[in-house]
């Protein structure tokens, strides 16, 4: 069933954001933690590598929902995987992503 759920991610995953504001995008974002954590090694072993390339590509994305899932999934990727080196070479591409939207002044609110 692992292999199936992720399967199904991997299906959903370009789902337009147009008209639902990127609810869904956000939802499978949301859900490949939750996925890595159920079985952790098979995670890594098959699925890791292009889930991390998925999320950080959406560190960028224009609409906030799917931007803020984004940096929160890298965030409980990297706790499901703790000791695990994978995580270290994103580190950069992260780190220059959450620059990006920290300098970028519209992605705040004025409340």
């Amino acid at each position: 069933r692992f292999k199936e759920v992720c399967e199904q991610l991997l299906k959903l995953k370009e789902t337009d954001t147009k008209a639902d504001k990127g609810l869904v995008k956000a939802t499978v974002i949301t859900a490949f933690p939750l996925v890595a954590d159920f079985h952790v090694q098979a995670f890594l072993r098959s699925y890791f590598r292009f889930t991390m390339e998925y999320l950080v590509e959406n560190l960028l994305c224009k609409e906030d929902l799917v931007r803020t899932s984004a940096f929160k999934a890298i965030g409980d990727t990297a706790i499901i995987c703790k000791g695990k080196s994978q995580v270290l070479p994103y580190i950069p591409k992260i780190l220059k992503s959450a620059k990006t939207v920290i300098s970028n002044k519209k992605t705040f609110c004025v409340e």
